[in-house]
């Protein structure tokens, strides 16, 4: 079983097969790059596609609580932990809104036309980034 961090748990408050670019500072981020994609004062963003906005607001979520003692980390900039044995949930919190619970966690949420552009700056600057489904993403415009 796999599962994430609180602190990442943001990404993954949308519709699962919605494309997003995810990205944060982090120790590396140099002062150029807090300037160009964290200029709101946010230190976290999630980017979408405005054709996945209408899913974003209105499908419900579950999230589950697990005790934190057989998950392992493999993925810190992810925030990916993994389980080798069976879990079961602590609890669960149905969200009507993952929108909004992105909002209340203080966490940017921007709309975009299409992924690619973001995608490729980030992945090319000091941040820390996580592309999530972009496969699932408008193809790239030539």
């Amino acid at each position: 079983m796999w599962a994430v961090d609180q602190a990442r748990l943001p990404n993954w408050l949308l519709p699962s097969d919605c494309a997003r670019v995810c990205f944060s500072s982090c120790a590396a981020t140099s002062d150029e790059d807090r300037a160009r994609f964290l200029s709101s004062g946010a230190e976290r963003v999630i980017c979408i596609q405005a054709d996945d906005l209408p899913a974003s607001l209105t499908r419900p979520l579950t999230v589950y609580e697990f005790d934190p003692a057989p998950f392992v980390i493999v993925d810190d900039n992810a925030g990916h932990w993994i389980a080798r044995v069976p879990v079961k949930p602590l609890g669960q919190v149905l969200l009507a809104n993952g929108v909004a619970e992105i909002v209340r966690l203080g966490v940017e949420l921007r709309v975009l036309p299409a992924l690619w552009p973001i995608r490729d700056a980030v992945i090319q600057s000091t941040l820390a980034f996580s592309v999530i489904r972009i496969r699932n993403a408008k193809p790239r415009q030539t």
